[in-house]
């Protein structure tokens, strides 16, 4: 809880220092109001910090606090919020496909099976977008691993680990190689 305190302390002083005043309003009010007073608002609670962590341009963290408000919402009988919060979320983060189940998800309850219909195949076009980029990487990084594994056996790696363990420096220094290697072969096709 202090480490929450603390992120909304320092949005804040963010929010203060862009000029956005009312946001910086926003958050002191929750903090004085919900916090303590002892209030229990357990369905807002996060979103004066999406919102500042919006403001603030931290769109992955604004990202992971709009959707847990509006998953809330939607489990507090409160929908419209929700689809609200995840259209925003979908406006700067358009490739969300937590959003966009959520969305399905709630389309379904209120009985819309064509909206619900929709966001589901934008869900699946994500995911299966996601997986595309996932087996590229792997197809980049699959021919290193193969040289490496002609290079070096597992027993020769586990053979090092043992002397390593047992305190022999120069196959520490091996094996701190080998680590280098792998890290060198790696990293740049990686990074691409």
């Amino acid at each position: 809880m202090a480490n929450l305190f603390k992120k909304l302390f320092e949005l804040v002083a963010v929010a203060i220092e862009k000029k956005e005043l009312d946001l910086a309003r926003l958050l002191l009010n929750y903090y004085y109001n919900d916090v303590t007073e002892g209030r229990q608002d357990p369905v807002c609670r996060r979103l004066p910090l999406a919102e500042a962590y919006f403001a603030k341009g931290d769109l992955k963290e604004a990202a992971i606090q709009f959707f847990l408000s509006a998953k809330k919402m939607s489990r507090h009988d409160q929908a419209e919020s929700a689809i609200e919060i995840c259209e925003k979320l979908l406006g700067f983060d358009p490739k969300n496909e937590f959003a966009c189940q959520l969305l399905a998800n709630i389309y379904q309850v209120k009985g819309q099976p064509d909206k619900q219909a929709v966001y589901l195949q934008k869900a699946r076009e994500i995911l299966a977008e996601q997986q595309k980029e996932s087996e590229a990487r792997f197809q980049e990084v699959a021919p290193i691993f193969e040289k490496l594994i002609d290079n070096v056996t597992l027993g020769t790696i586990d053979d090092l680990i043992k002397v390593a363990n047992e305190g022999d420096s120069k196959a520490m220094n091996k094996l701190i190689d080998l680590q280098r290697k792998i890290m060198k072969a790696l990293v740049p096709k990686a990074v691409n």
